[in-house]
């Protein structure tokens, strides 16, 4: 893959933005696994959470991650005031290369987080307990929310070091 204007940062989507499907080298690791780190940060002050997630091509919303959290947390909180993440996947309980390493690669995924409600947030729920059933104490419940993020920028880095980037924003298209 190729290096794409890292330097520049993602603006705020708008909802006539298209957004094409992340390169399929990403949603392989995306589909892989349901284990990720998300941080967040309010009032410059960092704050990182291991979590369960689900990936997801909605036909709605294009490629996205699910995930679930309780309404009283810190990461909530957070995310209430800056909905800017970034997620952190690897691979590394899942896949092994041709001479038997474990691990490959990492992904970190930066977007918006959309706080879902009715109809959309029960349908991400249900996707996400299908992949997680085994975790429905942090997916369903009265004062458990929906998130979605919406990727808008990944980074892809190898075990050798490579990295490529997914970068969509018009600044970058060539």
């Amino acid at each position: 893959a190729e290096y794409m204007g890292l330097e520049q940062s993602s603006e705020l989507l708008m909802e006539t933005d298209y957004i094409p499907p992340l390169p399929k080298a990403i949603t392989d690791v995306l589909s892989a696994t349901t284990h990720a780190y998300l941080a967040t940060s309010e009032d410059s002050t960092p704050h990182l959470s291991l979590m369960k997630f689900s990936f997801t091509a909605d036909s709605v919303r294009g490629n996205a991650l699910v995930m679930t959290t309780r309404r009283n947390t810190k990461k909530f909180s957070s995310i209430l005031a800056n909905p800017k993440v970034a997620v952190l996947v690897h691979d590394f309980e899942h896949r092994s290369d041709d001479a038997g390493h474990s691990g490959t690669c990492s992904v970190t995924v930066y977007g918006d987080v959309l706080v879902l409600e009715g109809e959309e947030a029960e349908r991400m729920r249900a996707i996400h307990l299908e992949r997680n059933s085994n975790y429905s104490q942090f997916i369903v419940g009265d004062d458990v929310a929906v998130l979605l993020i919406c990727p808008t920028l990944a980074r892809m880095c190898n075990i050798m070091d490579c990295v490529s980037v997914w970068d969509p924003s018009p600044q970058t298209a060539k």
